[in-house]
């Protein structure tokens, strides 16, 4: 066991991203910043975990919801941009996360979700843009590093939508959307404390 830790250690060194003399702050920088926060990461995945478990048969909703992903993510950049400031930005990121969890848990139920509110969650991104833009290194490419978040927010939007494909039955969904939004919830809960 303490073989596979070193080599897991090995694996992931810490100052592998790190190293001094890079000039990329543009596309990759951009891609990157998503990766690096779990409340970014698991909010884009449960989105689209979200629309794969309530709508996975409809192929039109997994590309609208993306587009207002998408969307949302460039207006709160665009918002980030002018200059305003939005108070209490980490708090309006961890509501997100509650809202994909109670979404998630709501579906327990077993009744459909309206697909407006599935287009609300995912509008909900706009506080995640506004914070990738307003972390943006100062001499950073301002439209590259955007478009590398957005893309990197559609990846991780696909995983969560592959990851929601694998519960085909509806026993195996129950049990998804019993486990993914109590996950949510407790990690909501983890950021808050």
């Amino acid at each position: 066991m303490k073989n596979a830790w070193m080599l897991l250690a090995l694996l992931f060194p810490s100052l592998a991203s790190a190293h001094p003399g890079h000039s990329e702050v543009g596309f990759l920088s951009g891609m990157l910043h998503p990766l690096s926060g779990v409340d970014h990461v698991a909010a884009m995945m449960g989105i689209g975990l979200v629309c794969s478990l309530y709508f996975g048969r409809d192929k039109s909703m997994k590309w609208v919801s993306l587009s207002v992903l998408a969307l949302s993510l460039v207006f709160g950049a665009g918002i980030a941009v002018t200059g305003f400031y939005i108070p209490m930005f980490e708090s309006l990121i961890a509501l997100s996360l509650v809202l994909v969890g109670v979404v998630l848990t709501f579906g327990v139920s077993g009744r459909q979700l309206s697909r407006w509110l599935v287009y609300m969650l995912a509008s909900f991104a706009c506080f995640h843009g506004y914070v990738h833009l307003f972390e943006m290194p100062t001499n950073a490419a301002v439209m590259l590093y955007i478009l590398g978040f957005v893309a990197a927010s559609a990846a991780l939007y696909f995983v969560g939508f592959i990851l929601g494909a694998q519960f085909e039955s509806p026993e195996s969904k129950k049990k998804a959307f019993l486990y993914s939004g109590s996950m949510y919830l407790a990690m909501t809960a983890m950021f808050l404390v």
